[in-house]
């Protein structure tokens, strides 16, 4: 009798160890992470000029922000996102040199459907609609100060998002990005220099820089 108790005791533990993560009334937070590096070097024919000459381009991103989720039924949730990121891109000719540095911030709300397998491991998807604002500063190293430009944007991005998902113990879980499809519609101000707005459709998959999220589950346990 008192191993039957001590084995219905460790199933009902186990049980519990293993309940889903995703499930009605659950609840995440936690932080995401992104990164993105990039070189590319171009080479340039002006036969009036110079035969050859090699342009080389350089890109860092960096950004970082919470985010919440509730489940609303099992395997669906709903929830919101803030981010804040810093960027800056080298283009050198050999002769003159042009940095532009970027600071934005995001806001994004976003639903997503699981696809778990033993509700360890599996898959999100899911839209996801938010608001962009920044700064930009660009400048030159051979050219007069006046032609240095300082601009503000804001606007609005519609993207769907497919996640790989893996809980390594109960209440942690980690994600990362696999592949974003992503509508934006951007307003710049460039001061003086006027106004204009831009409207990009990307398609990143896996290789657009390193998107991850650490999150903590807590809620209906």
């Amino acid at each position: 009798m008192r191993k039957l108790m001590i084995l219905t005791a460790a199933f009902l533990f186990v049980m519990q160890i293993s309940k889903a993560q995703t499930e009605k009334g659950d609840q995440s937070l936690g932080i995401n992470l992104g990164y993105t590096a990039q070189q590319v070097t171009n080479a340039n024919t002006n036969p009036l000029v110079n035969p050859i000459s090699n342009t080389t381009y350089q890109y860092k991103n960096f950004s970082a922000g919470p985010n919440y989720s509730y489940f609303i039924a099992d395997k669906l949730d709903i929830g919101a996102a803030l981010s804040y990121g810093t960027s800056s891109s080298t283009s050198t000719d050999g002769v003159d040199v042009s940095k532009q540095t970027t600071k934005d911030y995001s806001a994004a709300i976003f639903v997503r459907k699981y696809f778990m397998y033993h509700d360890k491991i599996g898959f999100r998807m899911g839209p996801q609609f938010g608001y962009t604002g920044g700064t930009n500063k660009l400048t030159y190293s051979q050219q007069p100060a006046a032609d240095n430009q300082n601009s503000t944007s804001n606007g609005y991005t519609a993207a769907f998002k497919l996640d790989f998902v893996y809980y390594p113990a109960k209440n942690i879980g980690l994600s990362a990005t696999i592949a974003n499809l992503e509508y934006d519609h951007t307003k710049d101000n460039n001061h003086n220099m006027g106004s204009g707005t831009t409207d990009n459709l990307n398609l990143d998959f896996i290789n657009n820089g390193l998107n991850l999220s650490v999150f903590y589950v807590f809620g209906n346990k």
